[in-house]
C-alpha cells in the first residue's frame, strides 16, 4: 500500500472528500492530537506565539491553543483549511514561510514534513524545498524559540533532514519512541546550543 504522499500531491490527496473522511476520523484525530501534545512537552515551551506546519483541519493547532499558545496554522490544502476554525494561512512550507523574521517562541509539525520528499511538478526539487524549508524555519523562530518535527522517515530521508537542518544554522537531536508501527520521530531544533542531549535521552530511553 502506497503512503499518500507517493500517489498525489496534498492538496489533491486531501480534496473536499479527502479532508472530510480525514477530519472525520477519530483513531487519526486521537493520535494527531497525542503527537502534538508530545511535540510541546518536548519542547518544554508553556506559551508564546506558535505555529503549526501542515496543520490540516486544525486538530494539532488545537493542542497549542489548549495550552494558551496564540497558534496559527499553514497548510497547502483548502479543503483542509474550510474545516478549520482559527487563525490559518493557506501556504506550501516548501515554496516559503509567509511571516517576519523572529515571528514564533515554538513551531510544531505533525506527519507534514515527509511530503517535502516528494515531486509534484517539473520545478519542484525536494533537496531545494527542503533548504528553503529549514532556512525559512531558522528564519521566523525567535533564537531562544524551540521546533519540534514529528516525523515518518526512512534512514536516508532522516539523515537528509539532520544535515538540512544542520546547514540551515540549527542544534539539532531526534528523539525516538515507541517500536514497529508504534515508532514515532521527533525532530528538535534549535539556534541556541541545547542543555538537554537529545542523543543520550534516546538511548536511554531505550535501556529501560
Amino acid at each position: 500500500m502506497k503512503l499518500p504522499e507517493a500517489t498525489l500531491p496534498p492538496q489533491l490527496f486531501y480534496n473536499k472528500e479527502g479532508a472530510l473522511k480525514y477530519t472525520e476520523n477519530s483513531r487519526i484525530k486521537i493520535i494527531q492530537e497525542q503527537m502534538a501534545e508530545r511535540c510541546i512537552e518536548i519542547s518544554e515551551k508553556t506559551e508564546g506565539i506558535a505555529l503549526d506546519i501542515g496543520c490540516g483541519s486544525g486538530t494539532s493547532t488545537q493542542a497549542l491553543s489548549k495550552r494558551d499558545f496564540f497558534s496559527i496554522g499553514i497548510d497547502i490544502s483548502k479543503d483542509m483549511l474550510d474545516l478549520f476554525d482559527g487563525h490559518k494561512i493557506l501556504s506550501d512550507m516548501g515554496e516559503g514561510l509567509p511571516f517576519l523574521p523572529g515571528s514564533f517562541d515554538l513551531i510544531i509539525s505533525v506527519s507534514a514534513i515527509q511530503w517535502l520528499f516528494e515531486s509534484y511538478k517539473t520545478e519542484h526539487i525536494p533537496i531545494k524545498r527542503l533548504r528553503r524549508f529549514f532556512k525559512d524555519l531558522y528564519m521566523v523562530i525567535k533564537r531562544d524559540g524551540k521546533i519540534v518535527i514529528q516525523f515518518y522517515c526512512n534512514e536516508k530521508q532522516t539523515d537528509i533532514l539532520k544535515r538540512e537542518a544542520i546547514n540551515a544554522g540549527f542544534y539539532e537531536g531526534v528523539v525516538i519512541e515507541g517500536n514497529g508501527k508504534n515508532k514515532k520521530s521527533y525532530l528538535v531544533l534549535q539556534c541556541i546550543k541545547p542543555k538537554v542531549d537529545y542523543q543520550n535521552k534516546i538511548k536511554n530511553k531505550r535501556r529501560k
